[in-house]
């Protein structure tokens, strides 16, 4: 049920299963970069629709952000800009945001 309510997307986006190290290794042998996001930083997630060369998407927990291993090799940091009154966004919005962002003028 839950891959005939995806519409087939759930074919479109490439998941891996991996540890840390092998996704570090894997994008850098691959030349993909590695898209973190965090709230400093001075770019917008505005840039995932402008660039169409395949990113590895790096979330973590509202509370601690992403593992500190996957933040120093990422590549690329975006932010989500948001309300003033906001401290963060619970992480599945955060990726639906991007992952709605990317495939924005990508469709």
């Amino acid at each position: 049920r839950i891959i005939r309510a995806s519409r087939g997307q759930v074919f479109r986006c490439p998941i891996v299963l991996c540890s840390i190290d092998e996704l570090i290794q894997h994008c850098r042998q691959q030349n993909i970069d590695m898209v973190a996001l965090d709230a400093n930083a001075d770019t917008s997630i505005n840039a995932l629709s402008q660039d169409t060369k395949p990113i590895a998407m790096v979330f973590g927990s509202e509370k601690i952000g992403a593992d500190r291993n996957l933040q120093q090799a990422a590549t690329k940091r975006l932010s989500i800009p948001m309300h003033c009154e906001l401290d963060s966004l619970n992480v599945s919005v955060a990726v639906g945001i991007c992952l709605y962002q990317r495939n924005m003028h990508q469709a």
